[in-house]
């Protein structure tokens, strides 16, 4: 029973490694990034509504280069799932 205790105590201090390690993979250049169009999301959500929310709106009001937005997220909806995740819901 030690030795299956040690086994999952050493599987949990695993997991927490790579978590920790996965968070930070893109780095703090990449998180002020993200926030920034996660930031931009929102506000064309609340200011122009969803019918002109598109990945080019975002990124022209982020001020990053489309390019840049579709490396953190590839697609609209991408954008509103890491959006919803990330941010408190819009007050309607």
């Amino acid at each position: 029973m030690a030795t299956r205790a040690k086994s999952l105590a050493e599987i949990e201090w695993l997991l927490s490694e790579l978590r920790t390690k996965s968070d930070n993979v893109v780095g703090s250049k990449g998180n002020e990034k993200r926030t920034a169009i996660l930031d931009a999301a929102r506000d064309v959500l609340t200011d122009d509504g969803y019918a002109k929310f598109t990945l080019r709106s975002v990124a022209l009001r982020a001020g990053v280069h489309l390019k840049t937005l579709q490396y953190y997220f590839d697609s609209k909806g991408k954008l509103l799932c890491g959006f919803r995740r990330c941010r408190p819901p819009i007050p309607i």
